[in-house]
């Protein structure tokens, strides 16, 4: 799998595992991209989350998709990369997060479904959008630029960038 970033506030790249992984579905459609707009925090953000005990990685790929975009992933066509993450834990600081997010290129259904957001997600306000690569990051620039406090911002801003001069 290949290395597209590392983040990290404290070199702690010694450390071999990471304690959390996540998948994220990179969604094109007529020269746009699907992503989570936040109400709450004025951002875009890829479909996406944790990987769940006994999940495979798709597995829980196709079932963040569902449960925040409300789309069916109906072909994960090829695995991008993945980007980590590593810096102290924000609920106990005597330990490190490392999350590593990867990505993948996907296909979707046309049979959209209502989403089925967990009680933070509603109050971030996730609505999924198709918009530009431009637009969202554009959009997550000017928010990284007056200030995030969330991890993903950075993250998702270098993916939007990737992608662009990837793809």
């Amino acid at each position: 799998m290949k290395k597209i970033h590392i983040f990290d506030k404290e070199d702690l790249r010694n450390k071999t595992n990471p304690n959390r992984y996540a998948t994220r579905a990179v969604i094109f459609k007529d020269n746009k991209i699907l992503l989570l707009y936040l109400t709450e925090t004025k951002e875009f953000k890829f479909p996406g989350g944790g990987v769940e005990k006994d999940e495979s990685f798709d597995d829980a790929l196709i079932r963040e998709a569902k449960e925040e975009a409300g789309v069916n992933i109906s072909n994960i066509k090829s695995c991008l990369g993945y980007i980590d993450q590593i810096y102290p834990d924000k609920y106990n600081h005597t330990k490190t997060f490392y999350m590593r997010s990867i990505y993948y290129i996907c296909e979707i259904s046309n049979n959209y479904q209502k989403q089925n957001l967990s009680k933070q997600e509603i109050s971030l306000g996730f609505t999924p959008k198709w918009v530009s690569l431009e637009e969202a990051i554009k959009t997550n620039q000017t928010r990284l630029n007056i200030g995030s406090n969330h991890h993903w911002t950075k993250r998702e801003l270098y993916m939007l960038k990737y992608l662009k001069e990837n793809y």
